[in-house]
Order: structure tokens, then sequence, then C-alpha cells
């Protein structure tokens, strides 16, 4: 027996697309002697689905997928995950197929069948009946030589010392959760004496979730084989337990071994596996978007700097071939740029930050002041209400007043380019609000907005030294600020709002770990004190304000434009954050 396992990139509603991919991957498993191919979990219909798995038409074309890659099946076992309707109700499943046949279905395994992400749309397979569907049957499957799971390792039947387990699987990336994944699952493997074999998708399905895929083959303890992850080059990719293991440094990324983000330590391993999944993300969200081209404001600040070089490393990663005046090209057409002065607020410093950064990536960027429309549209207003706008009675007026003035001017620039408009935003002011609607928040994906503002800074300060961008110099001589007040206010964000690191600690201790507010604050002492020089009753008002500003920002943050999913935690609406709009704190 020869287990291969194929890792694939599959498409919500591309039905032929994941069917072809499927048959190109079974032929290529049927060049090995005796081989069985493992795929991913809800491989025929794409995970992240949603409310389309309620469609009983998605059902039926999931099934004419299924049937497609049956008929491919003469002379190899394949295993994969799909979905099995049974008795009028949906179950995630596996079915496993040999010679055209089916020989089994296998559904997922729940710890509470009550309490599960996945309820909506998936019943709960009750494992203690024993039932067959037109003579297959239906519930745990083992054949003595290997067995067949899905669902978490942890709910599964002991498996026999010896035996080979294939895991049906898709699992999320998640920032630094792959080194903590596999040493998990080589304990597993060491501790039964087993072989484990399970697949993972790739890229991005629903513009939202990214998927790196992880494909793995472990022998008691030991790695056989090990997927290379974030390729986005491919659709597929395959692996064997007969595949030689690349001697580098780190496996996993040996298609990025000869490019500069290939990573040098564990902090660079960091670093680097977060920037290629945004990448992978962004790859698959213009593909599947039908957009060819970016638009981005480029502030000369952190945010804007941080998806700007990211623009750059996707068309670098996309365009290995290439020479760097090749690739400055590519990116001039590809990501239109504007810096967008006000001439009571942005500083000459911003400005040369957003300009240096622009030519080092080979970005095209337009400098277009606002001023004028502001003061036009300020005038307009003025007239209309019979009074004047002042800094000292309207401040959150004409800051608003700019920021959306910015959106529209970028936004129109977006359209004359049929670009994809990016936003900015970060996770940090996505907790307390800290934006204009319909102004910086505008435009069709946020690439990092899952990232808190300190992390931002981080990658910044990595990506400096590693991609060689000495032009982040100027970004970083400017301390954050919304400059949306006049020069002379010396607007800062951190004077706003709080020390960034104190906010991203409010984050992970009050909306993550849902301490309540006394916990929060003795959770947030030793690491933040140093910022308030021993006044404690600063750090509590701020802890306050963070509460605050968090509860009554649930309902910008159910207007944000579309995000990707990178690290352990996120505040979308949708799922992870599900505040009620309207909430008294």
């Amino acid at each position: 027996m020869m287990i291969c396992v194929s890792n694939l990139n599959q498409g919500i509603g591309e039905w032929q697309a994941n069917a072809e991919r499927m048959k190109r991957a079974i032929r290529k498993a049927k060049t090995f002697q005796d081989p069985i191919l493992l795929f991913p979990e809800l491989a025929t219909v794409g995970c992240e689905a949603g409310d389309m798995l309620l469609r009983y038409d998605t059902y039926a074309k999931s099934q004419q997928v299924l049937q497609q890659i049956l008929a491919e099946t003469i002379g190899i076992t394949v295993v994969c995950g799909t979905i099995l309707n049974y008795q009028g109700k949906l179950y995630n499943a596996a079915v496993i197929m040999h010679d055209a046949k089916i020989l089994a279905w296998v559904p997922k395994r729940y710890a509470d069948p009550t309490v599960r992400d996945d309820s909506r749309w998936f019943a709960a397979w009750e494992f203690i009946r024993h039932v067959d569907i037109d003579g297959i049957p239906v519930g745990a499957w083992n054949n003595g030589v290997f067995d067949v799971v899905v669902g978490n390792l942890s709910l599964q039947p002991t498996p026999v010392r010896g035996t080979t387990r294939l895991w049906v699987t898709s699992t999320p990336f998640a920032a630094g959760s792959y080194a903590q994944r596999l040493d998990k699952l080589l304990a597993y493997t060491m501790n039964y004496q087993i072989t484990l074999a399970c697949a993972n998708m790739m890229g991005s399905p629903d513009g939202t979730t990214i998927y790196d895929g992880s494909g793995l083959i472990l022998r008691n303890g030991g790695i056989v084989a090990e997927s290379p992850r974030f390729v986005i080059s491919n659709d597929l990719t395959l692996i064997t337990e007969k595949d030689e293991r690349p001697s580098c440094a780190y496996p996993s990324l040996v298609a990025y071994q000869n490019t500069s983000s290939y990573p040098k330590s564990a902090e660079d391993l960091y670093h680097v596996e977060v920037e290629l999944a945004l990448v992978t993300g962004l790859h698959d969200y213009f593909k599947r978007a039908h957009i060819g081209h970016a638009c981005l404001a480029l502030s000369g600040g952190r945010d804007s700097a941080m998806v700007a070089v990211l623009i750059h490393r996707l068309v670098t990663l996309e365009s290995r071939n290439k020479t760097p005046e090749e690739i400055r090209e590519i990116v001039k057409n590809f990501l239109v740029c504007a810096y967008l002065p006000s001439s009571d607020a942005s500083s000459e410093g911003t400005k040369q930050a957003a300009l240096a950064l622009a030519d080092a990536i080979g970005a095209t960027c337009h400098v277009i002041p606002i001023s004028d429309i502001v003061s036009s549209t300020r005038s307009i207003v003025e007239q209309q209400t019979g009074r004047e706008l002042s800094w000292e009675t309207d401040d959150l007026t004409l800051q608003n007043l700019q920021a959306r003035t910015r959106s529209s001017v970028i936004w129109t620039l977006a359209n004359a380019h049929n670009a994809l408009l990016l936003v900015t935003s970060n996770l940090s002011e996505a907790a307390v609000g800290y934006a204009t609607m319909d102004g910086d928040t505008s435009g069709g994906l946020a690439p990092i907005a899952n990232l808190p503002k300190t992390y931002v800074s981080q990658w910044l300060t990595w990506a400096r030294n590693f991609h060689a961008l000495a032009c982040l110099d100027l970004v970083f001589a400017q301390p954050p600020s919304a400059e949306l007040r006049p020069m002379e206010a010396k607007q800062m964000d951190e004077a706003d709002l709080m020390p960034y690191p104190v906010l991203d600690d409010f984050i992970q201790s009050y909306i993550v770990q849902k301490m309540d507010a006394t916990q929060t604050l003795n959770h947030a002492m030793p690491h933040v004190a140093s910022y308030y020089h021993g006044n404690m009753d600063k750090l509590k008002a701020d802890l306050d304000k963070f509460i605050q500003m968090s509860a009554r920002a649930q309902w910008k943050r159910n207007r944000f434009a579309n995000a990707f999913k990178v690290m352990a935690y996120d505040l979308d609406p949708t799922s992870d954050l599900r505040w009620p709009i309207l909430q008294t704190v």
C-alpha cells in the first residue's frame, strides 16, 4: 500500500474545476504501485461554503463531482471528504471508494453534538447505530489495514497499534500554530505506534479563511513526508510516503527556499508564515474576484506601508522567474496608490515616507491634495446650516469630513483603474472603533484587519531588514497619527486612545480571554505598568475607556470590509465576536 496525500485549492461553486483537480491528483497517484489517495475534508464542495450548504442544488452538484471522481478509481483506493444526505439531514463525511464502487461512508464525530460551530449545516451522526445506504455501510470503518476518521482525533476510537489512520480534515491557518499542531500529531503517532496521514486545503476559498496546504504522513513519532505549504503557483500538491524529505531548515516552506522569503530563524519563521498566509489570501482573492489591479491610499503610516509591501511580495512570489526590473514594471501596472494630503493636517514627513515606499516597490503613486474639496464641502454645509464649523465645536465633524473626502477620491481612482480598493485598518482600531465609517474604512478588502497594531509595527521592523526595505525608516520616523486635526494640535493615535501595547493587552484579556474588568486590570498591571509610572488610576481610566469604546464599536465592526483571518483570534461580528450592536456598559 502506497499512501498518497493530495492537498487541493478548491473553490466554492467551482464544481467542474474542483472535479478536474481531484481527477488530476488521482491520475498522478495511480503512477505508484497499490496506491491509496487521501483528499481533505469537504473536498467536493470546498471549505467555508456557509449557507450554500443549505441549498439542495449544492448537494446535487457535489454528488455530480463525486460521480466523476468515482469513475476514476479503477485500480486505486480514494478517501475523500464530501457531504452525505441521509433522511433529509446533511452530514460532513468521508467516502471510501475503490474500483468505481463506494465501500463506505464515515461521518464526522463531535464531542458535543449540540455545541459546535457547524451545527447550522451538519447533523451529528449517532455512531451507536448501524446503517446501510443501498448496501453501503455508514459509520466507523476499519478494514484491518487502515481506518478512516473525520473530526477531532481525540474523539476517535483508539487506533490499533501498527495500523494506518487516514484522517479526513481541513485546518485553517493561524499564526504560530503549525509547529504546535505538528508536535501534537507526532506525539499521537508515537503514543499509539501508528501511521497517520492527513491532507489539507490550500488557498482562501471564501476570501477570509486561509489554508496553508499542510498535508502530512507521520509514523511512530517521526515525519515521513510533509507537503510544501503556501503554494500559490499550483492548485494541488501530492506527497507520498516514498518522497525524500527536504534537508532544509523548514521543509514545509521548501517552495520558497531560493527566495528572500525563506526564514533563517524562528523569528523569521513566524513573520514569514504570516506574510505567506496573507500573500496566499491576496492571490486567491484577486483570482476568484476576477480583478487585475489593486488601489491603496498610501498615507506614509505603518498600516498602509504593510499593505503596500504585501502587494509587492505578492507580485514577487507570483513572478519568481522575473528580474527585479520586470517585477517593478508589474507592480507599476498592478498597484496604483495615492497620497491624499490636507494642507492643514498632513506633514511633509508622511508625504516623503509614502513616496519613498512607492518608489522602492515600483508602485504608481499620485499626490492628490484634498483641501479644496474639503473647503467646498465645508462651505456648502455652513451655508445650509447657517453656522460656521469650527474645530472648537465641530472637531469630530471636521475630522470625518477629511477622512470621507479621501475616501471619495481613492474610490474614484480605484474605479478608474478597475481596481480592488484595499483598506488599511488593523485589529486594534477595530476593537475600539477608531475609524471613520465610509472614510478610512472604505474598500473591498482589508488584508491586515486581523493584525493588532503592535504586530504591524513588529512585522514592518522585521521586513525592513529581511526584505531590504530601508525606505521604511521614513515610515518609522512618523508617530502613528490619523492626521485629521490641524498640525498645531499634534494629533497622535496613542494620545487619542492609549499606548497600543496597552490597548492590545486589553484586547487579549477582555475580549479574547473574556476576563471581567477586574481580572483584565490585574492581568494588565505587570505587563503595562511602565507606561503609567505608578499611576494606576490612569490605567483604570484607560481600561474603562477601552470597555466603553469596544462595546459601542460593534456597529462599525458589522460594516467593515472583508478581512483575512491569520491570527488565532479575530473580531469578526459574524463568528468570533457576536456582540449586540447596542449594549449598556
